[in-house]
């Protein structure tokens, strides 16, 4: 898969016929637990060769219960494959709502669970806080007044890297149409959120009254960071710095202790899989590039952290890994507005922001509450917002090294500029840049856990940090 587009093999035939039948919920059957996924699954399952209703009959095998969103994040006014099975939903919020829906089936999939034999694996997928974020009408009227947050790299225009931030403040900083819209979104997102809280406590509550909590992990994540202003680019999530990759991770269960926290190693989106596995004394298939950090979270220093050098036995130490982007054309909107790979607007990746009354188009939000302002519209991608990153981090350090396909490379001393204010990429010696280079196409290459958290060469890791 390289993108959310069904030529970026997202949710494509040959998706479908090759990685997809290797998913979690798969292995876990086959070491005896019932699974079931509820929620959002891939950007373009329901698209493809004969429509909808025929694509939403394809279930991936590996589950016992398959209640899927057909498309992209949506709260009212969508359609589920049920098992194989389209049933369509309105806009009626206790019918309909789709984050409670997917808490309300997944509290029946775990009390039908817990009546059998087997162990069980939930996935609760909730589209919030994606948008259109609409809140429960419950919680719409909270938080009012509540603005995104103005980090030192808000609304802050830089020249000195990517295509994609270098355009966005051709025009100068965000206007105040720009900057409220970012404002109600963050608004928004925080008010969907509420109906993630409430999903946790009730499921929390169910394994407790059933007496399974205390054999149960729970395992909270995102699936990306978000910018809402950064580099004055009003919101998306697509480039490679701390708020649009770094996201929250939370577990708890049998042998973790309360408040502990990996803070000297990382845990990545490819690491989910194995650690579930691990979670289940399942096999971990070899090929697979993350790996388990169930030991990490079981063996806890003293003081809630866990030094480097403790990994398992044959278990390399792994002091980076890869980042990469393919960035997706857009030929709905082709708005020249936004800037286009090789001036062509049709790829523009523009998406149009309208205001629910007193224009011609349909609401961009469902629910209040509403964004009021002029109608506009946000660059969010481009084909050439394309890149390969190489983080390398330890407790001593935190370095990221960036190509983009269109030839800009950035360097950056995260531990000392967490906000990425300033591409050293000038102060970094050619030999240094090289050592980056070739292990960022290593990482490229390589196939496994062992294979890809081995061969990084000493001296990569000791580069000295430029100047400050």
């Amino acid at each position: 898969m390289r993108n959310n587009t069904l030529g970026g093999n997202c949710a494509g035939e040959a998706w479908k016929a090759g990685p997809e039948k290797e998913n979690v919920g798969h292995h876990l059957q086959q070491s005896g637990y019932r699974t079931g996924f509820f929620g959002k699954y891939l950007n373009q399952y329901g698209s493809g060769p004969g429509g909808e209703t025929e694509q939403l009959k394809h279930v991936p095998r590996g589950w016992d219960e398959w209640h899927a969103l057909s498309g992209n994040s949506r709260f009212y006014d969508y359609k589920l494959s049920v098992n194989g099975e389209v049933e369509s939903h309105g806009r009626d919020y206790f019918k309909d709502y789709l984050p409670d829906l997917v808490t309300n089936r997944s509290l029946d999939f775990i009390e039908e669970s817990l009546l059998g034999p087997q162990p069980f694996f939930l996935y609760a997928s909730t589209p919030a806080p994606h948008e259109p974020a609409d809140p429960a009408p419950q919680y719409a009227q909270m938080y009012e007044g509540l603005v995104a947050p103005r980090t030192p790299n808000w609304n802050v225009t830089k020249a000195d890297r990517n295509y994609l931030v270098a355009t966005s403040g051709l025009n100068g900083p965000m206007n105040e149409t720009m900057t409220g819209y970012s404002d109600i979104m963050y608004r928004r997102r925080i008010l969907a959120l509420q109906s993630v809280d409430d999903m946790i406590v009730r499921i929390y509550n169910s394994l407790e009254k059933k007496g399974a909590l205390d054999n149960t992990y729970i395992v909270y994540a995102a699936d990306n960071g978000f910018h809402l202003g950064q580099w004055g680019m009003a919101l998306d999530k697509r480039l490679p710095y701390e708020h649009d990759i770094r996201l929250p991770l939370y577990l708890r269960g049998p042998g973790i202790q309360a408040g502990s926290r990996l803070s000297t190693s990382f845990a990545l989106n490819i690491d989910m899989m194995p650690t579930f596995l691990a979670m289940a004394q399942a096999p971990i298939p070899s090929y697979i590039d993350g790996r388990s950090i169930l030991d990490d979270v079981l063996k806890p220093e003293p003081h809630g952290t866990r030094l480097r050098g403790e990994a398992g036995a044959g278990d390399p130490e792994r002091r980076d890994f890869l980042l990469e982007y393919h960035g997706e054309g857009n030929e709905i909107f082709p708005y020249t507005g936004c800037p286009a790979y090789e001036g062509n607007p049709a790829w523009s990746g523009t998406f149009c922001h309208v205001v629910p009354i007193g224009n011609n188009n349909p609401p961009e939000f469902n629910t209040p509450p509403y964004y009021g302002m002029d109608p506009w519209c946000s660059c969010q991608d481009v084909l050439n917002n394309t890149y390969t990153c190489v983080r390398s981090l330890d407790a001593t350090f935190d370095l990221m090294y960036c190509e983009w396909e269109t030839g800009e490379t950035e360097y950056y001393n995260v531990r000392l500029d967490p906000w990425n204010l300033e591409n050293r990429i000038a102060e970094l010696h050619p030999a240094g840049q090289q050592l980056f280079h070739e292990r960022l196409a290593y990482l490229q290459k390589c196939s496994g856990s062992e294979q890809c958290s081995r061969g990084a060469p000493t001296s990569h890791f000791m580069l000295p940090a430029p100047p400050h």
